[in-house]
């Protein structure tokens, strides 16, 4: 009984919480359900079987975390009130690139 609800794609509402994230993630995997979620899961799940893959966008990741809590300590610093919605976005974006372009640092440092 536990595979067929943990299988079935009827079974993947979100909580009204989840609302809250609309605006930045859209309808992405996390926030999807139902058939969209199905698909996208179907599609991004290989990507969680490389464990090669995982381990080299690791350092990436801690690098552009470094980056960005520099930034922010800066921030807090000088206390500079921001709208971290961009920061954020472009932090994403920063490890994304990072991973696909040899790690180079794009939007801030």
């Amino acid at each position: 009984m536990i595979v067929a609800i943990l299988t079935n794609s009827k079974h993947t509402n979100k909580s009204p919480d989840y609302a809250l994230l609309d605006d930045w993630l859209k309808t992405g995997l996390l926030i999807s359900s139902g058939k969209k979620w199905k698909t996208r899961r179907r599609i991004i799940t290989p990507s969680f079987h490389d464990t090669n893959l995982l381990a080299n966008c690791i350092d990436t990741f801690n690098e552009q975390l470094d980056i960005g809590l520099k930034y922010f300590q800066k921030l807090a610093d000088q206390e500079i009130e921001t709208d971290l919605y961009p920061l954020i976005s472009s932090w994403t974006l920063d490890v994304i690139c990072g991973n696909i372009y040899d790690n180079q640092k794009i939007f801030y440092e």
